[in-house]
Parts: structure tokens; sequence; C-alpha cells
């Protein structure tokens, strides 16, 4: 993964003080439920948590909740809402995707919210996402369409991507041995300089 962590560090904090980030964390995991149906009893995954909003939200839904995220800060703040039984019976998993060291067990539904854009080989990641599912597991992935450059023109020297086309998006899952691909409309994050639209990728595996 591309090093943004002491960004995240410096705000993890902060994090969960922001309405807008909470509202757009609901409305994540209802679409995720809406679409993708999970089972009460379903094991999931969630890479890149930040402060585990999306965790938090579909806990109603799902069984066992692993958590990961490369920010010390934000790993902080999910421990003591695992402490405070906001995200009860959570696990805090040590596991890096991106370099390739995997958790043993396997998981029904695997969630990326916002993170691949932070991610330098995407393929790479998908390819353990589809790893770690079990037999007929679902990665749902939210992530900024394409932006042109501008959603990042703000941070000077960014390596990362701007958001993704969808079209390529979908090749790089199948490529990375999903057997199926849904996309769903977001909305948009709204910022002074304009409005940047999301999607959610549904891959399943066969």
């Amino acid at each position: 993964m591309i090093d943004h962590r002491h960004h995240f560090d410096d705000q993890a904090a902060e994090w969960d003080n922001d309405p807008k980030k909470i509202e757009r964390a609901r409305r994540t995991a209802q679409l995720i439920v809406d679409t993708v149906q999970p089972q009460g009893n379903g094991r999931v995954f969630e890479f890149g948590a930040g402060t585990g909003l999306v965790s938090q939200f579909l806990a109603p839904y799902v069984g066992q909740l692993t958590l990961a995220d490369n920010s010390h800060g934000m790993r902080e703040v999910i421990a003591g809402k695992i402490d405070a039984g906001v995200l009860d019976g959570a696990e805090l998993s040590d596991s890096d995707l991106v370099g390739g060291k995997l958790p043993d067990e396997k998981y029904d539904l695997v969630v990326a919210s916002l993170v691949l854009h932070h991610v330098a080989n995407v393929p790479a990641l998908l390819t353990s996402f589809a790893s770690i599912l079990a037999s007929g597991g679902v990665a749902c992935i939210i992530e900024l369409d394409d932006a042109g450059g501008k959603f990042h023109a703000h941070i000077d020297h960014y390596d990362a991507h701007d958001g993704f086309k969808r079209d390529e998006f979908e090749q790089s899952l199948r490529d990375a041995g999903f057997a199926e691909v849904q996309f769903h409309d977001v909305g948009k994050i709204e910022r002074e300089d304009g409005e940047y639209s999301l999607f959610l990728a549904n891959a399943f595996t066969s």
C-alpha cells in the first residue's frame, strides 16, 4: 500500500466527529445489505476499516467481524470501540493483504470502502480478496469513479489512483478470479471544488 498511514494517524481521533462520514458509512452499509442480503451469521473482513464505521452499521446483519487497517491511529480507535462494546465481539487483524500476509480463515464478505485508490498494486489486492473468500463469497468495494486527476489535486505528489473507470475495474476483478461483478451507484462526495460520484462493486466468487 502507498504509505498514507501518517495522514490517517493524524485524523483518527477526530474521524467520527464528521457527520458526513458517519452518514456515508451508514448509507454504504445499507446498500451492501440491500444488494448482497448477507446471512446473519456471515463472516466479514473489512480491509482498510478506518475507525470501523461501516462495520458498525453492518454488525446487526452479519456474524463475526474482523477489521484491518495499517494506520496505528485508526487501529487504536477500533480497539477502543471493541473494548467499549461498540464493535462487540469484533477482532482486529494484523493481516497484510497487500503484502500477501493473508489470514488463515475464510470469509463470506470482504468490505473495502474508499481504500483501493490508496493502494499501488490493486490487482494483487483483488487477488488477495478472492483468495480469502469462501465459496459463494462476495467482495463489496466502494470507490470513486475516475475523477480525471481532480479529486486528489490538492495533495502534493499524490501517486495513487484518482478513482477508477468501471469497465476497467470490472476487468481487474475478473482477472483476479471473480465470476460476476455488479455495480451500484452510491451517491456523491460533495466538496467546494465539485461533486465526485461513488460506486459499489459487488464481486462474487463462483
